[in-house]
């Protein structure tokens, strides 16, 4: 599988798209001089935003910035301790796929990442344990796998593959590697899969 970029670089523009969005989230406050900035400019800008979760991540944005505002005397005091935002949520629905998304899905098996994301799919796993899977728990003759890592009973789970999938399967199989799902003879790392993901999820408009 060919990643193009390096880890480090793709990283680092995860990092900095992040970034640059929660920065625009904040632009009423950009014709301001930071010094300047009270209670209510910070508290206005974050009722503005239209979620819970980018409320939070704005917030934390200006209490990193008045940080480094107040080690180098910029500002005197910080508001950002006093901005209200709603609590995190614990638990987070799961919307599954549409039928219309995975036939979206199975259009583009072109597109890099799309067939892991049909094995995730047909098979229940989770984005850990696929990443995680091991050939000696594929077993194709038997057309099933063997894991599992959340609980005590899904360690020992079998997994049946859905014949959709098991040509999927075998192509990763028939490599001479240790995992299903591999980077450099190794695990491929979560956070690499996850910008992966979110890249077919844009590109797809899914």
């Amino acid at each position: 599988m060919n990643f193009g970029k390096s880890k480090v670089f793709i990283n680092f523009l995860s990092i900095h798209k992040k970034l640059s969005t929660r920065f625009n989230a904040t632009k009423e406050l950009h014709h301001l001089k930071y010094a300047t900035l009270k209670l209510h400019h910070l508290q206005t800008c974050i009722d503005n935003c239209q979620s819970g979760s980018t409320k939070n991540k704005v917030r934390a944005l200006l209490t990193n910035l008045d940080k480094y505002a107040l080690a180098h005397d910029i500002i005197v005091r910080s508001y950002t301790a006093l901005i209200e935002t709603p609590s995190i949520e614990r638990k987070k629905e799961k919307i599954p796929f549409t039928y219309a998304e995975i036939n979206m899905l199975w259009k583009n098996l072109h597109v890099p990442y799309v067939d892991t994301i049909l094995i995730l799919l047909y098979t229940g796993l989770r984005i850990n344990e696929l990443l995680s899977l091991k050939l000696e728990n594929i077993h194709l003759e038997s057309k099933i796998i063997q894991g599992g890592s959340k609980t005590a009973n899904g360690k020992n789970r079998i997994v049946p593959i859905h014949y959709k999938i098991l040509p999927i399967v075998q192509k990763y199989y028939t490599r001479n590697s240790q995992y299903l799902i591999e980077y450099n003879c190794k695990p491929l790392n979560y956070h690499l899969y996850i910008f992966q993901w979110n890249t077919v999820m844009q590109a797809l408009n899914i």
